[in-house]
């Protein structure tokens, strides 16, 4: 009985990650799935309190209490500029922005505690498994991109660019498929960097497909996310020699930056008025406007202040531009830090730029392994690159990647010797 429970469990997570991850194609087909990760969230954060009310608040590490507080802060300067500008008054819309803005955090620590409260939970088992799911789809997905190239798939491709059709495959975005790449290559770090998991020549080939598919997207984000995942795969085959290994770092860290400046500039910066720039010029705006604390949850940017047509949007004139319309507001959540700066101000972006300089420090101080180590790299590099142009972490991949980056933290890797007793047995 105690070795099905065993098998179980790691089923059960290996089940949950993949849900999170595939949760938009999911929800297509059946809408109510796109509460799963809110659930997950919930559920979660209701066992950490539980954990921690019993354990004691005066137990509560200092980098913790350290997240919380500044989280805090955050709150009440988002509820006093709802509370002094009045431009958002329902309760439950605030209420359910505040949440969205939190949840990352929220299930972090939730899924942490959960992970490392159960007995039994084999992240070797849950990789190798999760290897062979990623290889399969990667090579379905590899040879659409290629047929897809050369003949041309209308509903696969999202659009052109330089003269060459960009993949989405079966999502309804090409930033999806270069999402669900940047997670295969995650648990792909793990595999090649776990000592306790055979890495071998196949897993190699799954990496170099994956890398491909992300680079066959098109998206600037994607072609930088693969560049750095292909850097950590190389670092282990140059560290012979440590000045070439140095050269090779900094190099892929000089392109990174400069295809990053070019993104910034063409996404904030145009030519020609575009959604984000717009997005940004606006929230400008408003933090100097309502300096220094800003207009409030569910006021700019964010998926509440679209549904419920954010007041300001008019003040800003965003209902007369093509995807900002009340009837057409498509781009109205493709940015991030003038969600920050529009709704908390200058004072909420100091203190949120403090929040994310610990939480990415702290979880740093946890990867005590290189497969821990480079994984959670690649999660916080996808983070900092895609909140230059869409909602990152208010975006449902957030809980995803959270959820995985919980998981690396909180389990242990069995060695080897264990795993294959585990299997026999099982």
């Amino acid at each position: 009985m105690r070795k099905l429970k065993n098998i179980n469990i790691n089923i059960i997570i290996l089940v949950i990650i993949n849900c999170l991850i595939f949760q938009s194609v999911v929800q297509t087909m059946f809408p109510p799935f796109k509460y799963f990760d809110e659930i997950v969230t919930l559920l979660s954060f209701l066992y950490y309190l539980k954990v921690t009310f019993k354990r004691g608040i005066k137990n509560i590490p200092k980098v913790e209490l350290a997240i919380w507080s500044l989280s805090l802060i955050m709150i009440v300067l988002g509820l006093m500029g709802n509370y002094l500008f009045q431009y958002q008054k329902n309760l439950l819309v605030i209420g359910g922005d505040l949440f969205l803005f939190f949840k990352y955090i929220l299930v972090f620590f939730g899924m942490k505690t959960v992970l490392s409260n159960v007995k039994n939970i084999d992240i070797n088992y849950i990789t190798k498994h999760q290897v062979n799911i990623i290889g399969k789809l990667t090579i379905v997905t590899l040879i659409f991109m290629v047929i897809n190239l050369l003949f041309g798939i209308d509903f696969m491709t999202y659009d052109v660019r330089f003269g060459i059709r960009s993949y989405q495959f079966l999502y309804m975005h090409a930033g999806r498929l270069n999402t669900i790449c940047t997670m295969f290559s995650i648990f792909l770090l793990i595999a090649k960097y776990n000592k306790n998991i055979e890495y071998d020549k196949k897993m190699n080939n799954i990496m170099l497909m994956n890398l491909i598919v992300q680079i066959s997207t098109l998206r600037s984000r994607g072609i930088v996310i693969a560049l750095m995942t292909f850097i950590m795969c190389s670092l282990d085959q140059i560290k012979v020699n440590k000045e070439k290994a140095k050269k090779f770092v900094v190099i892929g860290i000089i392109i990174g930056v400069i295809v990053s400046a070019v993104q910034i500039k063409t996404y904030f910066f145009p030519e020609k008025r575009t959604p984000r720039s717009d997005l940004l010029n606006g929230s400008l705006v408003l933090m100097t406007e309502h300096f220094p604390i800003g207009t409030g949850f569910a006021t700019y940017g964010t998926d509440a202040a679209r549904k419920n047509y954010s007041i300001l949007y008019y003040k800003l004139g965003f209902n007369k531009n093509y995807g900002m319309k009340p009837t057409d507001y498509q781009f109205l959540t493709d940015c991030f830090w003038p969600v920050i700066i529009g709704q908390f101000g200058i004072l909420g972006l100091a203190v949120y730029i403090i929040l994310l300089y610990i939480i990415i420090t702290s979880i740093m101080e946890m990867c005590n392994l290189k497969y821990k180590k480079y994984a959670s790299i690649l999660i916080i590099i996808n983070f900092l690159i895609n909140s230059v142009a869409s909602s990152s972490f208010l975006n449902y991949s957030a809980i995803a990647y959270m959820t995985i980056l919980a998981l690396i933290l909180s389990t242990k890797s069995k060695k080897r010797k264990e795993i294959k007793n585990y299997e026999i047995k099982n």
